[in-house]
């Protein structure tokens, strides 16, 4: 447990699975590599992330891992290939549960918030203007901020959405449990929004 260094730095193709992980910079952190998967581990006490990954190339799996306690984001992603987050938990996040930009990202069956504070966005992304698809379904999230959030640049067709099944609520007052805006006509694209719950109270819809 070092709060100075990354607790653990990824190597191309490597698999970090069934362990007990705590503290560091950033729990994991991948930067430049290509490939991994990170499984069923319990991830804790990050001052930053508690899972970093930066122009990372290839397919990288992070599937049933329980997330929490982390300074910043749960998980942070940034120009990170294509990353598939499979089930698994995220609670008390300093940022948010999910921060991706520029990524191709799958997220399922992930609850974000149910038993910690997510102080930011449960997912946020933010496009900046290359295409990217993004798959956000059947999801549970809970955010002080908005549930979903996403963003692009305004290129026409740079960011297509599926954003099936969802649970979603936010908690503050003036944040939205879905929040989709598009610089731009048609640069956002949701292909589908099939099924889905917002969850309502006196600050959230």
């Amino acid at each position: 447990n070092n709060g100075s260094m990354n607790l653990v730095t990824l190597g191309n193709g490597d698999t970090v699975q069934n362990l007990i992980l705590s503290g560091g910079t950033n729990t994991i952190f991948g930067s430049g590599i290509a490939g991994a998967n990170i499984n069923n581990n319990t991830i804790t006490g990050a001052s930053l992330a508690g899972i970093s990954l930066t122009n990372t190339t290839g397919a990288i799996g992070i599937t049933q891992n329980t997330i929490s306690n982390t300074g910043t984001d749960g998980i942070l992603l940034t120009n990170a290939g294509a990353v598939s987050v499979n089930g698994g938990t995220i609670n008390g996040a300093g940022g948010d549960g999910i921060h991706s930009s520029d990524t191709n990202l799958t997220a399922t069956n992930v609850n974000i918030g149910g038993a910690g504070t997510i102080t930011g966005d449960g997912i946020e992304i933010v496009n900046g203007g290359s295409a990217h698809t993004v798959n956000l379904s059947n999801n549970t999230i809970k955010a002080n901020a908005s549930g979903i959030s996403t963003v692009d640049s305004g290129n026409a067709g740079e960011l297509v959405l599926t954003l099936d099944g969802n649970t979603l609520q936010s908690l503050n007052a003036g944040s939205k449990a879905l929040r989709v805006l598009g610089g731009g006509p048609n640069s956002t694209i949701v292909a589908s929004m099939n099924g889905g719950t917002v969850i309502g109270g006196a600050n959230s819809g």
